[in-house]
């Protein structure tokens, strides 16, 4: 495996592990440790921490160690101020008379969320990923794109925390991704658009009362 490959696997795993809070926000992690649990050297594992730390999403401390960068409440304000001027509006703008196979696969990402929604299971936050993200690439504009990009592994993290603190949580979100696809296939995008709205609301104020109550994972 060439050492390109080797960089790439790293930084995805390394990142894997950050979106899916496996590495939780605020813990500090290790560089041998971690060279050890990807079985790599240190460079491949050294350029995923730069990369990551690019991204925000690490900083590195000398003498201290690497740090999982905590949420403050200014970034969920951005991430879910982004999120709900975007997602309805590309809902109602792009989402108009859906194919029957973006339709089944909407389908299919919900009832994967449906099937993985046990405390013990970490799947469900992938379909739920997958469920936003073919809305969103039912846009042409590859600048709306861009900026759920750059949001998207913040907006994961927290979810997560979200879901992991309250599994409630993850009922809400079915039961609001299954109105969002019922109302497209009855080719009504402005209730699906309303609806989205809706639930990324209800999302943010769960996170905020997260944020509130669990200390050690945010910045004040």
């Amino acid at each position: 495996m060439t050492r390109t490959n080797l960089k790439q696997i790293a930084y995805e795993k390394i990142k894997k592990n950050i979106t899916e809070c496996v590495y939780k926000p605020s813990s500090f992690l290790n560089e041998d440790t971690l060279c050890k649990e990807l079985n790599m050297s240190r460079t491949p594992v050294r350029d995923a921490l730069g990369r990551l730390e690019q991204e925000g999403l690490l900083e590195i401390l000398p003498k201290k160690g690497i740090l999982v960068t905590p949420f403050s409440m200014k970034d969920i304000d951005m991430v879910y101020e982004c999120r709900i001027l975007l997602e309805p509006y590309i809902i109602r703008k792009y989402c108009q008379d859906l194919s029957e196979n973006i339709l089944k696969q909407l389908t299919m990402y919900l009832e994967k969320e449906q099937e993985c929604s046990t405390p013990v299971c970490q799947d469900t936050y992938h379909w739920d990923n997958e469920f936003h993200q073919c809305l969103i690439w039912q846009c042409p504009n590859d600048y709306f794109k861009k900026i759920y990009d750059d949001m998207h592994s913040q907006s994961t993290r927290m979810r997560v925390m979200c879901g992991t603190v309250s599994q409630e949580r993850i009922r809400e979100t079915i039961e609001e991704h299954r109105k969002i696809l019922e109302a497209l296939k009855n080719n009504n995008a402005d209730e699906a658009a309303e609806n989205m709205k809706k639930h990324l609301l209800r999302s943010r104020d769960v996170i905020y009362l997260t944020f509130m109550n669990s200390a050690g994972f945010y910045d004040e």
